[in-house]
């Protein structure tokens, strides 16, 4: 057997007075729209203040990344340098234990130079 919903016998009765049950509406539909209204605006301001705390959060992320790039250019701007320094360090030790082989490959590239801008 199917359960049926319980039907009234007394069913409300129907307003007598349609302006009434119009006037009634509309006061619960502007407390409605007032509360819709509150509620939107208060929507907005917490939208807002979303925004601004994403704001600087991401500023404060983009900050500390360009910290961290900053640190780790200017390591590697040390390492490079240093590399650098150590080559010619090695490079000038190696022209005065050998001045005749540093001259000769002076010579060459001074003439390959030469030819290739000759033309």
């Amino acid at each position: 057997m199917i359960a049926r919903p319980f039907l009234s016998a007394n069913p409300q009765p129907k307003p007598k007075n349609m302006k009434t049950l119009s006037r009634a509406k509309t006061k619960n539909h502007s407390v409605t729209t007032e509360t819709l209204r509150d509620d939107l605006e208060a929507l907005k301001e917490d939208v807002a203040e979303l925004a601004t705390d994403t704001r600087r959060y991401a500023r404060a992320k983009v900050h500390g990344l360009s910290d961290t790039v900053r640190e780790s250019a200017n390591e590697a701007i040390d390492r490079s340098r240093h590399v650098v320094e150590n080559e010619y360090e090695r490079a000038v030790g190696y022209a005065r234990q050998n001045p005749l082989a540093t001259l000769s490959v002076g010579l060459l590239a001074g003439f390959l130079a030469g030819t290739l801008l000759r033309r």
